[in-house]
């Protein structure tokens, strides 16, 4: 993504919606499925007065999936274009148990498929790594059935606009809401991003394909796509996906921002994102955190980028595929002794306007 003109420090250049998000799995009972209200936010009214806990209006949706929480009425009645009835009905399903212990099971199997990172799939088999692991392949898949929710939405709404009466009346009140989201449908949305499957050694296609058929298996029949489809695009999501975040640092869930899939990362970003808590869904806005030059790479980083340059480079090459050439790592590289540049910045409390960009041929997140 380049800037067309000039462009000041703390500006907004996108306010992006979300097509699918879900909270993360160990999050799901504390923060809003729909608004992302996190269930810390509410105050306990202890007054004999009021006699009301503002925290007894957190919920389990009602249609007994017990995946899915709400901070109120209103907005499970909102969400309900997101969640009833495919979702709902996939989610009840979902045994959260059986799942840990194939994750705790695969973990261990694939302790000694490598020699060179052994040592590293050691570490993943202790509980805390383990637990996350199995926290993340659900997350994984909760997205994907959303995924798959909001494609069957859309053939029903289509079905139901065609088949409508004289006087406008659908079977349905409220299927407009979809486009608070995004006015995008699921083809448009999974054809503009790119999913680097060819990147992926076999028997790790082979582990995703195994989430993938998962997640079709938990949906009813109608809900349910070809699996080489929705492989594709579970590649995808593994490429695309955002955190969103909240105050804290905590990661509250994960979502698919098509528009935001347009930046490129650097080590050295101009621009961060955060969530936008004034909207009821869970928007990402991006602003700049200096000034860009007119024709620049307007950048974000996909990483943690407060690590050395080994780490940086082969987490992006482990996740992302590609081989950073931003500005930072290219001045690393070739003065291996010097100070990082990027930290000296921040410690002298100023910014440098560096133009960071990755390789465009390499980047997954950019056509």
């Amino acid at each position: 993504m380049m800037s067309r003109a000039s462009v000041e420090e703390n500006t907004l250049v996108l306010s992006a919606p979300p097509y699918v998000f879900v909270p993360y799995e160990t999050k799901k009972k504390t923060v809003c499925s729909y608004c992302y209200r996190s269930r810390k936010d509410d105050t306990v009214i202890n007054s004999a007065k009021e006699g009301a806990i503002l925290g007894s209006k957190w919920h389990e949706c009602s249609g007994g999936c017990k995946q899915i929480w709400y901070c109120c009425d209103d907005c499970e009645e909102k969400d309900k274009i997101y969640h009833f009835p495919y979702e709902c009905q996939g989610l009840q399903q979902m045994d959260i148990a059986w799942i840990k212990e194939y994750c705790t099971y695969y973990r261990r199997i694939h302790d000694d498929d490598d020699d060179d990172d052994g040592h590293l799939r050691r570490e993943l088999t202790n509980s805390t790594i383990s637990d996350q692991y199995c926290d993340d392949l659900i997350t994984d898949v909760r997205l994907l059935v959303r995924a798959l929710h909001r494609r069957r939405i859309e053939v029903d709404l289509n079905e139901m606009e065609e088949n409508k009466t004289e006087n406008g009346v659908y079977l349905m009140d409220e299927q407009i809401p979809l486009a608070d989201t995004l006015p995008m449908t699921f083809d448009q949305v999974y054809s503009l991003l790119i999913a680097n499957k060819s990147a992926y050694a076999p028997d790790v296609l082979d582990s995703l394909r195994g989430v993938v058929q998962l997640a079709n298996w938990l949906m009813p029949d109608e809900a349910q796509i070809d699996e080489d489809v929705l492989l594709d695009i579970y590649c995808k999501h593994r490429v695309n996906m955002f955190g969103i975040w909240g105050e804290a640092g905590e990661c509250l869930g994960y979502g698919i921002y098509p528009q935001a899939s347009y930046f490129n990362h650097s080590c050295w970003p101009n621009t961060t994102f955060f969530r936008n808590e004034t909207q009821h869904l869970p928007y990402l806005d991006f602003s700049t955190i200096y000034k860009i030059e007119n024709e620049a790479e307007v950048s974000i980083s996909y990483i943690d980028i407060s690590t050395d340059l080994a780490t940086r480079r082969h987490t992006l090459s482990d996740k992302y595929f590609f081989h950073c050439t931003c500005d930072r790592c290219v001045y690393q590289h070739e003065n291996p002794t010097l100070p990082d540049p990027y930290f000296e910045d921040q410690n002298e409390g100023k910014i440098t306007e560096v133009n960071g960009t990755a390789s465009l041929e390499a980047t997954p997140e950019a056509e």
